[in-house]
């Protein structure tokens, strides 16, 4: 049938674009594309003995990403992109919603496969984003930008010399080894981006270790050189609270919690949740798109109405609160009334009589970013097998 058609399709573009070396999907700039990530995982856990191709592909693009230059080693989180095929050299700028899919994709990862390693990457994308990107009022931060003092990745790149000023030189040793810190660099300036040059095994054999005593002493060092960093002169914050990318962040830590029994992760969450409801939330129940400083401005797109929803329903799941449930359900409908196209179908991106929207458009494409309508649609499902909503079946 077409449904089917188009599965095989998909899978069969991504498996002829796969770097079964490197990773990814294309070539160089690299983009981690979340997207294919999700629908790979679920293509393997539908039929995992036809599809374990999809597995593999996508394991092999989330080992290599958490060892590499796009991953922060010390902070947690990612950057927006890789400059090389390698993913060695990133775009250094941190962007919100990169956290909330590339964290939901390793702890899918981790129940898909067991292993411990996706559980750490996710946890640490995920204490970055409470640390560093919350606001007091809890909702989470837009994007960490790429430059400090005038030039890119100055604030996370480093020299053996500095490492040796932080750590002293046994420690700063290991540190170099383990995480690629060399004497010519691999960046500009002969500073080198942090990725895993060398495994934990052949560190600890390098330097006459247990593998215990290894992790142990890189995790102190971590520990040291975050706080080193952290007297260096920061990059810029954006402290804009995007709705639509609060709905991914929200959903990210609610499975957080659920994947890996933290509840306090879940509190984050609703937490966030209670924030962008309170404050973006207009009087007729739609949506604005970003809260700063007590103002809320511009009116809400799909993305930001789907996306919340998203976030809610996460959280129910989760918590199994009823009210979260309800505000998705109550979102969902404001989504239809505002951009359901009742002669074509799906929903058009912009509510109508936007006067800054000459001409309203639909978008079915997941990139960077996940298209409205994919979420929507998900959303859609979803409701309408809890709420016996056979009308919301139809839509979707």
């Amino acid at each position: 049938d077409e449904p089917a058609r188009l599965l095989d399709a998909c899978h069969g573009a991504l498996a002829r674009a796969f770097d079964p070396v490197q990773g990814g999907f294309g070539g160089a700039p690299r983009f981690p594309q979340p997207a294919n990530l999700d629908f790979l995982l679920r293509r393997w856990a539908r039929d995992p003995e036809r599809h374990a191709d999809a597995l593999t592909m996508a394991v092999r693009q989330l080992e290599v990403m958490q060892a590499s230059g796009l991953h922060d080693h010390l902070a947690g989180g990612f950057h927006r992109y890789a400059t090389d095929a390698a993913w060695r050299i990133p775009h250094f700028e941190k962007m919100l919603y990169d956290q909330a899919l590339l964290a939901t994709a390793y702890l899918e990862a981790h129940q898909a496969t067991g292993r411990a390693d996706f559980a750490a990457t996710a946890r640490g994308v995920l204490a970055y984003v409470e640390r560093e990107m919350t606001s007091a009022e809890g909702g989470f931060l837009s994007a960490q930008d790429a430059d400090s003092e005038g030039e890119e990745g100055r604030w996370c790149v480093w020299t053996p010399a500095q490492l040796r000023e932080v750590l002293g030189p046994d420690a700063a040793a290991l540190v170099a080894h383990r995480l690629g810190v060399t004497a010519h660099g691999n960046f500009e300036h002969g500073t080198s981006v942090l990725h895993e040059a060398h495994t934990l095994a052949e560190t600890a054999a390098a330097h006459g270790l247990t593998l215990e005593s290894a992790a142990a002493r890189l995790e102190s060092a971590r520990a040291r050189l975050l706080e080193a960093r952290g007297r260096r002169v920061p990059p810029h914050l954006d402290d804009k609270v995007l709705t639509s990318w609060n709905g991914l962040m929200i959903a990210a830590f609610a499975t957080g919690a659920r994947v890996l029994a933290e509840p306090h992760w879940a509190d984050v969450a609703a937490r966030a949740a209670e924030c962008v409801w309170r404050h973006a939330r207009l009087p007729d129940g739609a949506l604005a798109r970003r809260w700063r400083d007590g103002e809320a401005a511009a009116a809400g797109q799909l993305d930001d109405h789907a996306y919340l929803a998203h976030g809610m329903l996460a959280l129910f799941n989760a918590t199994h609160a009823p009210h979260w449930l309800a505000r998705a359900a109550e979102l969902t409908t404001t989504m239809l009334a505002c951009f359901w196209d009742e002669r074509d179908g799906a929903c058009f991106e912009s509510p109508a009589g936007d006067a800054l929207v000459p001409l309203r458009m639909k978008d079915g494409y997941d990139g960077a970013e996940l298209a409205g309508n994919s979420i929507a649609a998900a959303n859609l499902l979803r409701l309408a097998h809890l709420l016996e909503r056979d009308d919301w079946h139809v839509c979707a």
